[in-house]
């Protein structure tokens, strides 16, 4: 099976070309209208709950092979958009037949009931695991498509570029706060650590992922601390920095006591190596004094 997807703000005209398909079929969804007019003030009612987001529709379309029943994509269709994360959010599913292979059109509203935006980070990760995971599950055969075939598994990527990636996708949210940027990244298992002045203010970041470090300086200079708030308009408030540090703290103490213990070692080994030299240079000492 193959799956692809988009974002976009256009309701009305993504309908249109969905429903006026010859032998398009709505096989499911949450919306009660069948027309695109009516269709697209149904997920406004929805998408006006949150006018932040700017991209509020979702248009996916999964397609197989081998020809399925209504039944077995609506399956589908329900599934996948649960496993992307669409649990209750305003949806449509419509069946077409006009191509060779088999497939099904998704278009939802993004922004649920309750006015949170489904988020959109690693969406194309997540839609080839959401893929993978229904082929097994309806025994489904695996196809590889030019859509995705370029596209580097997470573990591919080095923890430069996949920290580089995560920050920004995160940071397309509008009104996004550093706050909040911190603890999104808990969800792609990357911690930060932060440097003060003297006068104990943040002045610097560091990002941590599988064991290495990377200041916001080696990612580049929208990744420092100053570029994330002057550069990319994240917001902060001073009062947020004893909550971000113990944030930072609470989910890289290990890290942290391993830098620790790191440092410990650091501060050791000098001290040890002069003791020797100073015990060497006291040995030789004692041997010019006994020769004289």
């Amino acid at each position: 099976m193959i799956g692809k997807h988009f974002k976009g703000s256009d309701f009305n005209r993504c309908l249109n070309y969905v429903l006026k398909k010859d032998g398009a079929r709505i096989i499911g969804g949450t919306v009660a209208s069948t027309e695109p007019s009516s269709l697209t003030r149904e997920f406004h009612f929805y998408t006006d709950i949150n006018l932040r987001v700017t991209r509020p529709m979702f248009h996916g379309i999964l397609s197989n092979p081998e020809p399925l029943d209504d039944l077995t994509w609506h399956l589908i269709g329900n599934q996948y958009l649960k496993l992307m994360g669409f649990t209750n959010n305003p949806y449509l599913l419509v069946h077409h037949t006009d191509r060779p292979h088999d497939h099904i059109h998704i278009v939802a509203g993004r922004v649920k009931a309750n006015g949170s935006c489904v988020s959109d980070s690693f969406d194309y990760y997540q839609s080839l695991r959401a893929v993978r995971q229904l082929e097994k599950q309806f025994n489904l055969s695996s196809v590889q498509s030019k859509y995705t075939q370029n596209i580097p598994s997470v573990d591919e990527l080095p923890s430069i570029n996949y920290v580089k990636l995560a920050i920004n996708e995160l940071c397309q949210q509008p009104n996004l706060s550093l706050l909040e940027l911190v603890q999104s990244l808990e969800a792609y298992e990357i911690g930060v650590s932060f440097h003060k002045t003297k006068n104990n203010n943040i002045r610097g970041i560091s990002y941590h992922h599988r064991c290495q470090r990377l200041t916001g300086t080696q990612l580049g200079k929208t990744y420092t601390w100053p570029g994330l708030i002057n550069k990319r308009n994240l917001s902060y408030d001073p009062e947020e920095q004893t909550t971000l540090e113990e944030l930072a703290l609470s989910r890289d103490v290990n890290l942290v006591l391993n830098e620790q213990s790191s440092s410990l070692i650091d501060f050791i080994e000098p001290s040890t190596e002069k003791s020797k030299m100073t015990t060497i240079s006291t040995t030789k000492k004692e041997k010019r004094s006994r020769r004289r």
